[in-house]
Formats: C-alpha cells, sequence, structure tokens
C-alpha cells in the first residue's frame, strides 16, 4: 500500500475500517475454536486439549491461546455477547477476566454472567478488573510461572496459611543444610514424586520383580477392569508414561504426560480383556475421544456431562 496516496482522513478511515475487519475475524476464529472443541478435532489431531492445539497447532503464544479458548467457551454459554465482540465493546482480555471470575464462583446463573459482561463492556481492562474484584476479590490471579534465565523459573502463588506452616516446619528440619525455598520444594517434590510417579515405581520395581523367576501356564483372561500392578509396571516403562494416541491423518503422537489412564483398545463392553496386549496409555482426552468413537457421543455424554469442556 501506498500510504502517500492517502490524505489524513483517508488513512484514518482505512485503518477504522481494517480495525472493524480485525474484529470480524478474530470473531470468527472463536467460532471456529469454538466449533472444533465442541467437535473435540483438537484430540483426533493428536493433542491432549484445546489449549495445546491453539499453541502448537494454531500457533498462539501460551496468552494468546487462553485468551481466545476463555472467549469462544463464553460465547458457547452466552451467545448474546456476540455482537459485543464484534463491535468491539467486549474485548478477548475483558472475557478472559470474567471467566476467572465465573470459574471461581460457580453458582452464578447466566443472566448473572450477563449482567457482568453488560458492566464491563466499554471498559479499560483496569477498570474492568476493579469491577471484578469488587464482585469477587478471588479473581485476583493465583498462580504464576515465569522463566527467568535458561535454568531457572519464577513461581509466584498464593498458598493458605496452614501451608506456609507445613513450609515453615520442612526449612526448621533442614535448616542445618542452609538451602532456599527453592532447594526445600525441589526435595519435597522428589519425595513425592517417589511415592506417587507410576512411571518412577515401573522403573524402580520392575514388570514382576518378585515373581519373574516363576514359570506360569498361560490361562485365559478374566473380564475384570482390574489391572495388576506387573502390568501396570509395564505399561508405564512401555509409554514412559506419556499418551500414546498416534493421530492416524498427520501421524501425530499427543506424547502428553497430563491425566494418563490405562484405556482398553477393546472395550470390555465390545469383547475386549484386560490383558497386556489390549491395554494403553492415554491422557484424559484421548481416552474420551476413543469412547466416543467406540460408543458415540449421546452414550458418553451419559457418563461424562460435561464432554466438552
Amino acid at each position: 500500500m501506498n500510504f502517500r496516496t492517502l490524505c489524513d482522513s483517508e488513512l484514518i478511515d482505512e485503518t477504522k475500517r481494517l480495525s472493524q475487519k480485525e474484529r470480524e475475524i478474530s470473531l470468527a476464529v472463536l467460532l471456529h475454536i469454538k466449533e472444533i472443541e465442541s467437535r473435540r478435532l483438537y484430540a483426533a489431531r493428536g493433542y491432549s486439549s484445546l489449549f495445546a492445539f491453539c499453541v502448537n497447532e494454531l500457533k498462539y503464544s501460551e496468552p494468546s491461546a487462553q485468551r481466545r479458548i476463555d472467549s469462544a467457551r463464553l460465547l458457547r454459554d452466552i451467545p448474546e455477547i456476540t455482537q459485543k465482540v464484534s463491535d468491539g465493546s467486549l474485548n478477548m482480555t475483558q472475557l478472559t477476566q470474567a471467566q476467572v471470575l465465573f470459574r471461581e464462583v460457580k453458582s452464578m446463573t447466566v443472566p448473572q454472567k450477563m449482567q457482568v459482561l453488560e458492566s464491563i463492556s466499554n471498559k479499560s481492562v483496569r477498570d474492568t478488573e476493579k469491577i471484578l474484584i469488587e464482585i469477587s476479590p478471588k479473581v485476583i490471579k493465583k498462580d504464576h510461572v515465569k522463566r527467568v534465565t535458561v535454568e531457572f523459573m519464577e513461581l509466584r502463588a498464593m498458598i493458605k496459611e496452614e501451608t506456609h506452616g507445613k513450609l515453615k516446619r520442612l526449612q526448621d528440619l533442614l535448616s542445618h543444610q542452609n538451602l532456599s525455598l527453592g532447594d526445600i520444594l525441589d526435595k519435597a517434590l522428589d519425595i513425592a514424586l517417589k511415592e506417587l510417579d507410576p512411571l518412577q515405581q515401573a522403573q524402580v520395581c520392575g514388570p514382576d520383580s518378585q515373581t519373574s523367576h516363576l514359570v506360569k501356564t498361560p490361562s485365559a483372561p478374566k473380564v475384570t477392569r482390574y489391572v495388576s500392578q506387573k502390568i501396570k509396571n509395564e505399561l508405564w516403562a512401555k509409554a514412559q508414561g506419556r499418551c500414546e494416541y498416534i493421530d492416524p491423518l498427520t501421524k501425530r503422537k499427543c506424547n502428553s504426560t497430563h491425566r494418563i489412564q490405562i484405556e482398553h483398545i477393546v472395550p470390555l463392553a465390545l469383547g475386549g480383556f484386560t490383558k497386556l496386549s489390549n491395554l494403553r496409555l492415554y491422557c484424559q482426552a484421548h481416552n474420551q475421544w476413543a469412547a466416543l468413537q467406540s460408543f458415540g457421543r449421546k452414550k458418553i455424554q451419559m457418563y461424562v456431562p460435561h464432554l466438552d469442556t
């Protein structure tokens, strides 16, 4: 574009036109994201969450991805605000701020949420924050993680007084080592993971450390959901504690470590058995996706009522 051919008024008018076009495109993106979540297409493409899809597939930064997801979900829940997003009286940052409030105050009805959104329409981000804090102080951001150097991260979190007491007790117990809070947290996490992490347990115990010397006669598998510790260890060791879903179209492997679950390849209800060859590790999103493919949305929603969130 040759700006020299535009007079001042034409430049301003053209910028306003592009600004409106930008809002229209942004709204269209939100509606597309809403539909992608409704169809759970992020899971089909090998992502464990809509957030991971927006960051890795759509190439948004993490804050930008979260703003779009929050906004798309509000459009799903309260479609009446679509025009406000289109004309710019509500923007994605405001919708994200409002979603924090709505998540904290779960008793809010749709009309009450609509009242809140009306109150922040055409307000600045700072004014919006003030209005929302007056409704509930819980909207103050609780957790924050920021990279400081290549090696170190900064963590900010709200903790209860009881939690602070536990932390102080740990400091006292380890005071002779002259450790920082970060060092103490690292030690506590090592202890917790040693007890709770199935992958570490599989590496320590092995697939069958106590009975590997015995010769066993193969028997017909029983129809049961119970998974023995031996099979769990083998599963976690094989998959390294990661989701094994592979997108059949792109061949992309999920590899998520979040909310990992043991999943039957052939469901028990369809004649499958609880044996190693019929089990795999899936994240929650892909466990639900597999169930949808096997049984359909209507049946699964009977057991997972908030399937789309």
